[in-house]
Formats: C-alpha cells, structure tokens, sequence
C-alpha cells in the first residue's frame, strides 16, 4: 500500500472498505462510504441497478452545490432510465475516465448527467459487473476550474489513473457486496415473518370453527407483518356456487 500514491488516503480505504464489510445495514454502509469520500475531496455518486433502471443511491455534493452535504436517496427515487444491459455495453471497461470534457464521452446522456450536475469535469466511473451485467456503479468527479463551487484539495489536481483509482474499485465492491448480503438476509428475515404468520393462522383455524374469530386473527397477523391497516376484507370461496364473498 505504501508503494501506491497517496499511500494515508489509499489507507483509509482499506479500512473503511474492512468497516463496509462488517456493516449490518445499508444506511451503514453508506455512511461509511459517504465519510470516506468526503475526505478525499471527490465529488462522488453510487449508482445501484433496481430491475429496468439504476438508483442514484448517494450523492456528494448534491444539486444544491453550495451545501456540501451527502445526498441519500429513498428506495424508488431519482431512479435513471438506464437498463442493466445498455449501460454494460458503453462500460465493458474496469474503469473509465473522462477528461476535461463530460459531454464529449461515448456514454448514456443520463450517466453524464451525474458528474456534470456535481459541477464536475474530470470523471471516473467504475463498473461493478454480475454475470456480465453491471450491478453498481461508483462515479468519482473533480474540477480543476477555479471558479467551480465543487469542494476541492490536493486530489484536484491528480490525474485519474489506473494506479489511483484501483483502491476505489475495490471499495465499490466492497459496498456491492455487503449490500448483496444485506439484502438477502432481509430477504431470509421477510420470509421468515410470512412462514411464521401462515403457521400462526392454520394453528387458528384448527382451534377455532368460528369464522369470525378465524377473521380476526387474520387481521392481527397481517397487521403484525404490514402494520396498521386502514381497511382489511377476508374474501371467502364458496365451492357449491362458485361464488366469492365476504
């Protein structure tokens, strides 16, 4: 690591990328990843692929320039028409970076968008590939214009290289990864929950021949899983007419 440029910065990747690893939510992988971002002095947006389109995830500085502040994304928002499949045909490429000109590279408009609304005009964009298909993205912008509102530091003026920008590919999958893993536990968790409340319900109607009572511990369980809710109908299939009612 000392070898490398910048040799504290690329340390301090290292270890949050080891923090990222052992997180147990997304907010704190996030916020890890926010932290460690924000002292390197690069403007930054993560970008995670949602079915058809990609999800700006976290994004630093956000539109309002002079606010400095991360910019956290709730699930289904600020969501890119940008399929998994297009954008792995322009980013076929560990990492690529755009110098001095954003509008000037062979990418989709609503990528370009990103580093040219953080005011940037220096890019690297650093791809996360599944099968083939890219997964996540992590953006890195700089300015080197005075002018410019974009937080800048000794970063501003060194070159995106290969060299530089390898510890951040490793930390963009780092976050993929423990997403990935976040993810499938609260998916294993949900399941649990539905398996649980379906046992809850048969163990009701076994001990119960009223319909009414039977309704009611539907609610409650649904409510368990759901929360409170504002209307709630048991439909019932009768066999004989081939009728449903409640």
């Amino acid at each position: 690591i000392t070898n490398l440029p910048g040799s504290e910065a690329v340390s301090s990747v290292f270890q949050a990328g080891s923090m990222i690893a052992q997180a147990e939510t997304a907010d704190q992988v996030y916020a890890t990843l926010g932290s460690l971002l924000q002292k390197q002095r690069f403007a930054s947006a993560v970008l995670m692929a949602e079915e058809e389109s990609f999800q700006v995830v976290q994004k630093w500085p956000g539109n309002d320039l002079s606010q400095g502040q991360i910019v956290r994304q709730l699930p289904g928002k600020n969501l890119l028409p940008l399929s998994r499949r297009a954008v792995s045909y322009y980013l076929k490429s560990p990492v690529t970076v755009i110098a001095n000109d954003i509008r000037s590279a062979n990418l989709p408009q609503a990528l370009l968008d990103i580093p040219r609304q953080m005011g940037c005009n220096t890019a690297a964009i650093i791809p996360v590939l599944r099968n083939e298909l890219v997964t996540a993205i992590l953006v890195l912008g700089k300015t080197t214009d005075s002018q410019s509102t974009l937080p800048t530091g000794k970063n501003a003026e060194t070159p995106f290289t290969q060299e530089l920008l390898q510890p951040y590919s490793y930390l963009i999958e780092t976050v993929t990864t423990s997403i990935e893993k976040i993810r499938a536990q609260e998916e294993i968790r949900k399941r649990l929950v539905e398996l649980q409340t379906l046992w809850n319900i048969s163990q009701a109607t076994l001990v119960n021949t009223d319909i009414s009572s039977i309704c009611q511990v539907i609610h409650q369980q649904a409510e368990n899983v759901m929360g409170r809710l504002n209307s709630f109908a048991v439909m019932l299939f009768d066999k004989y007419s081939g009728t449903i009612h409640a």
